[in-house]
């Protein structure tokens, strides 16, 4: 009897404790819903209703997994549309290897318009060798009067050598004393950038000798960097984007009274070895050489 007695008051009890549970959670996921279109945190609201519900409803636990598995695809979807976007490494473009004439031709016209040194006297020269050992990469550059006949040979007339802030124009065949040569040229401290400079060495050689050191060729470093054109010009257009003029360059260097189309003709090609140089080393981080004897 007292086990029957039991059975009759648990199933009442079970049926309220059923009617409780829907009442709570159906309200709490009512409310649930209206927060969709409404403000509200609709997504902690429903699932709570859902979770009371389900633990007498076998209606709300399924639906209540489906919401999980809704929950969690949207915010998959919101993570991967808000995520910012995974840096690529930055490829670095090497530079153009080659250049024609045509397109050359096609650049705008560089001349150099900063300061000009012209250097004719030995005092002026003593003042400007104290100056330009103080730098530590010089482009460097020579001018020898042009020749029209089989044989013929002339001492280099102009050395240029171009600073940081300006380019100093030796007139050699006015000068005197050239010792100094041995104390600039054998600076392995000072870089002295150019092209062609065996035979600019040696044809300085023929006024004065000296220990060569410091020296870097740029077509060697051009080559490093897979540049076809090793010329000034066809580097100069490659890595600074401009072209540079040749027209003064079969005129006589050996007149004492430089036109200023020669000053200027002159003192651009050193202070563009000197912008190649740096282009070459700092932008494509080559390493150079430097000639430590020539």
């Amino acid at each position: 009897m007292a086990v029957i007695t039991n059975r009759l008051l648990h199933k009442p009890l079970k049926t309220i404790r059923k009617i409780v549970i829907f009442l709570i959670g159906g309200t709490i996921l009512l409310v649930g819903i209206i927060m969709i279109v409404t403000p509200g945190p609709a997504f902690i609201v429903i699932p709570m209703g859902l979770g009371i519900l389900a633990m007498e409803f076998v209606w709300a636990r399924n639906l209540l997994k489906k919401a999980k598995v809704m929950f969690e695809k949207a915010t998959n979807d919101w993570k991967s549309k808000n995520a910012p976007p995974v840096s690529q490494p930055v490829k670095e473009t090497p530079p153009r290897v080659s250049i024609s004439r045509d397109e050359i031709n096609q650049l705008p016209l560089f001349k150099y318009e900063g300061q000009i040194h012209l250097i004719q006297t030995d005092s002026q020269a003593s003042v400007a060798v104290s100056e330009l050992r103080r730098e530590r990469v010089l482009g460097f550059d020579i001018e020898t009067r042009p020749t029209f006949r089989r044989g013929e040979s002339y001492p280099p007339a102009l050395m240029q050598l171009a600073g940081n802030s300006a380019v100093y124009v030796f007139q050699l065949l006015q000068l005197q004393d050239l010792k100094w040569f041995n104390d600039l040229f054998s600076d392995a401290g000072i870089t002295k950038a150019g092209i062609s400079l065996d035979y600019d060495i040696k044809k300085l050689r023929e006024r004065q000798d000296f220990h060569a050191a410091g020296f870097v060729e740029l077509s060697e470093l051009s080559d490093k960097a897979g540049i076809q054109n090793n010329g000034l010009r066809g580097l100069a257009a490659i890595l600074l984007g401009f072209r540079i003029s040749k027209r003064a360059q079969r005129s006589n260097w050996s007149r004492p009274d430089l036109t200023r189309e020669q000053m200027i003709y002159a003192a651009t090609d050193a202070f563009i070895c000197r912008e190649i140089y740096l282009r070459l080393t700092q932008s494509s981080g080559l390493k150079f050489t430097s000639s430590a004897s020539i």
